[in-house]
């Protein structure tokens, strides 16, 4: 698993699967993994579950990128306290789930929770059949930017 900015501010965290390393073969096995993890999870709420891939394939002009073949959100919220009215914009918590052909991709953007940043870091380790060797424990690691804190009302 691994860090990168997207768009010089967001920070999201992406583990790529290869489908010979994974416990499922089909994005729908993939999709209720996670459910079924957020169901269990003493303070998490499934919001619900979202076909991107199908919802973009609908409109005339809406383009998915040709290596992928379905793309999924699992829609959950961690959210245990409101401290201030501004954090609702930051609540909700999507992982992105795409089958682009010989493995799949799950993304999820970082939080200020450290309890939910090691869920979903969890999650999506569950899905691995074995350690990969290029998977370091320093690539794993969730770390909250700090412009990215409750405390200074980013």
């Amino acid at each position: 698993m691994h860090q990168v900015i997207i768009h010089e501010k967001f920070p999201v965290y992406i583990l790529e699967v290869e489908k010979s390393d994974c416990r499922f073969s089909q994005l729908e096995d993939v999709v209720a993994h996670f459910v079924r993890e957020a169901e269990a999870h003493p303070v998490v709420r499934l919001i619900g579950v979202f076909d991107h891939y199908a919802h973009t394939s609908a409109f005339a002009d809406g383009e998915n990128a040709p290596d992928i073949v379905g793309a999924v959100n699992v829609v959950v919220c961690f959210g245990m306290a409101i401290p201030q009215p501004e954090i609702l914009a930051l609540r909700l918590r999507s992982i992105g789930i795409a089958d682009v052909g010989d493995r799949f991709t799950v993304s999820f953007l970082g939080t200020p929770m450290p309890i939910a940043n090691t869920a979903m870091e969890i999650w999506a380790r569950g899905l691995m059949t074995r350690t990969n060797p290029n998977d370091t424990a320093s690539q794993g690691r969730m770390v909250t930017p700090s412009y990215f804190d409750y405390n200074n009302n980013n």
